[in-house]
């Protein structure tokens, strides 16, 4: 709720700096795994070799990824959950699929509100705030970067991130620091 309460305040820091995304892919899965493993599923990676060095927010796009990956795990009993990560011109492009539950076409839209949980009771034993993807979706805006949702009810869901590669720059005044700021301004 704290995080959510600093992006609309417009008070959320951006920390930039360059993220080798393969990195951050390996981090994501080794934090997963146990998660996976407790489920008996298969978790499916597919990272392009040309993928750029990022200029983002390294802790905020792995908090995206995370949150999406463990939402896949969590709704899907059986199969495989997937994150497919490949360069689109200035872009990233991350797909994150499941096997899972599926989400029904009229509640797709209100996925991404403040504290909006699917009002399905095979979902309501899962838990959770509703807040996940709509920090999900704020935080991705706040890198520029966008979210969309396909799913097939009862048979899986798709999510797509469409991220730059160079994160815009916070407004004037707005909290924020890069990697090479910090340094130099250490001397200053």
């Amino acid at each position: 709720i704290l995080d959510l309460s600093k992006i609309e305040a417009g008070k959320m820091p951006l920390h930039l700096e360059q993220v080798q995304l393969p990195e951050v892919i390996d981090e994501l899965v080794q934090t997963v795994e146990p998660m996976v493993r407790a489920r008996n599923l298969e978790f499916r990676t597919s990272v392009a070799p040309d993928l750029p060095v990022l200029d983002t927010d390294r802790t905020k796009l792995r908090q995206v990824l995370l949150n999406l990956v463990s939402n896949a795990i969590k709704f899907t009993h059986e199969g495989y959950v997937s994150l497919a990560v490949r360069h689109v011109g200035e872009r990233v492009r991350m797909t994150v699929e499941d096997t899972g539950v599926g989400i029904r076409p009229e509640d797709l839209e209100a996925i991404f509100e403040d504290f909006r949980q699917v009002d399905q009771s095979h979902t309501r034993e899962y838990g959770g705030t509703g807040l996940g993807l709509s920090i999900t979706r704020k935080l991705l805006n706040l890198l520029g970067g966008s979210i969309a949702v396909e799913s097939t009810y009862g048979s899986g869901t798709r999510f797509i991130i469409d991220l730059p590669c160079v994160a815009p720059r916070p407004k004037e005044g707005a909290a924020a620091t890069t990697g090479a700021g910090n340094a130099s301004s250490a001397g200053a």
